[in-house]
């Protein structure tokens, strides 16, 4: 399905470019749709090209036989892969639709064409890399340093921050985590994250109804994050 060059204009990547180059790149991407639990590509296969988030939420993770780690949960706009592009190499990580999502994509040879035609949407890919490299790092800083209850606090804090919803008594989280998605996410098991959710709530920094998280105290919420 061929792509309006509306969808375009909202996507960060592409903001430097004037109007008249994002309508005739968006001749060139491909808009598919994926349901979810969908595999867009997974970690190891030769690179399928360029994909960018147009709606929905895509978490990308590692994965061997028996354990998952989230790296991102990736929302509208973001470049889901950006290192394959780059090097020419095989995708760096798996990426599983979470919920019901829209992806814009070029093939490689075509992402490439077009990359090495627009400079500035290159500098664009670069400097998404780089952010991404360095969110990387602190999440391996966090790993080796950080107790468990403050790394969750710190994705906690992230989503309320990035698209939680405002409420009586808080702040909603719309995107709704399994306690075994949040442990991958923290890099931990399961139990784990159940303790930690249990003393968060005890605190009253949050609430858990269900898959649902309700912030109550977000300031302490990052105070515990920063600790």
């Amino acid at each position: 399905m061929t792509v309006h060059p509306d969808l375009l204009h909202a996507v960060p990547l592409l903001a430097g470019l004037k109007s008249g180059q994002r309508e005739l790149l968006a001749g060139l991407f491909e808009e598919r749709s994926y349901p979810r639990g969908a595999i867009i590509f997974q970690e190891g296969e030769p690179c399928t090209g360029l994909h960018i988030l147009a709606g929905g939420r895509v978490k990308l993770c590692r994965r061997t036989a028996n354990r998952e780690h989230i790296l991102e949960l990736a929302g509208r706009g973001a470049v889901l892969d950006t290192v394959p592009i780059l090097d020419e190499g095989p995708h760096s990580v798996t990426a599983e639709v979470m919920d019901p999502a829209v992806v814009l994509t070029l093939s490689p040879e075509e992402a490439r064409r077009v990359l090495d035609s627009y400079p500035e949407l290159l500098h664009a890919l670069l400097q998404a890399a780089s952010h991404q490299l360095r969110e990387l790092a602190e999440h391996v800083s966090e790993l080796a340093f950080k107790d468990v209850t403050t790394r969750l606090s710190t994705r906690l804090s992230e989503l309320a921050a990035r698209d939680g919803v405002k409420v009586e008594d808080g702040i909603l989280l719309r995107q709704k985590l399994t306690q075994q998605e949040l442990a991958a996410l923290v890099g931990t098991a399961r139990e784990v994250v159940a303790r930690a959710l249990r003393k968060l709530e005890t605190d009253g920094v949050i609430r858990v109804e269900g898959r649902q998280i309700v912030v109550v105290d977000l300031e302490k919420l990052r105070k515990i994050s920063s600790s």
